[in-house]
């Protein structure tokens, strides 16, 4: 069992994929366990994205904010398998609906 914590920003949210997607296995082989930790500054520049951006950049971003709302019931993570790796997104200094503009 290999674990590994890695932190993203913005630009791997929006340019390599939809994050649930990923294949990590791609960077770390004998990964079997991940945890993906998101910034605050990093959610606030997604929820910016959601509105400002164009094509697939906002399309992305709508595709995380959904999954940050889902996590808003479950301690702001989010744990799922995909391609045999276990992967967590926690969700850090936790942006609320709040923080949010509502779309």
């Amino acid at each position: 069992m290999k674990q590994i914590t890695v932190g993203v920003d913005t630009n791997v949210l929006l340019h390599y994929g939809q994050i649930k997607l990923l294949d990590w296995r791609k960077i770390f082989e004998d990964i079997t366990h991940l945890r993906v930790l998101v910034a605050r500054q990093v959610q606030r520049e997604m929820d910016e994205q959601k509105d400002r951006g164009k094509g697939y950049i906002q399309t992305r971003a709508k595709e995380y904010q959904r999954l940050l709302l889902e996590s808003e019931t479950r301690n702001y993570a989010v744990t799922f398998e995909h391609r045999g790796v276990e992967v967590t997104i926690e969700f850090l200094r936790h942006t609320r609906n709040s923080d949010l503009d509502g779309d």
